[in-house]
């Protein structure tokens, strides 16, 4: 795929979904976009281009599968203890004291 169309590809993704593609992640993208074209039999990256852009019915179909190509459908948010500690301890913690204060000003 040549530059110019991965780069409109990226900013519709980026107006679309708001997800940021990295650089390091352009060929990943050109992989995915290649698979829903062959699911769809469409016969080139352009053709796909304009269906994700026409925002249909159809379309909008079709991004919810290309969207779960795109992203990583696993967190560690919640494996990560220092954030889960940094969450209870300081985070959480500075959000209720803020909203009893609120409260008292009331």
């Amino acid at each position: 795929m040549n530059r110019t169309l991965l780069q409109k590809f990226i900013q519709l993704i980026a107006n679309y979904v708001g997800l940021y593609i990295r650089e390091q992640d352009y060929c990943s993208l050109c992989s995915k976009i290649f698979v829903r074209i062959k699911s769809l039999k469409y016969s080139s990256p352009e053709q796909y281009y304009q269906f994700l852009a026409n925002q249909n019915h159809p379309s909008k179909d079709e991004w919810e599968k290309f969207i779960v190509l795109l992203t990583v459908t696993e967190t560690y948010f919640f494996r990560d203890q220092g954030q889960l500690r940094l969450l209870k301890n300081l985070i959480l913690p500075e959000i209720i004291k803020s909203k009893i204060i609120s409260n008292e000003k009331k």
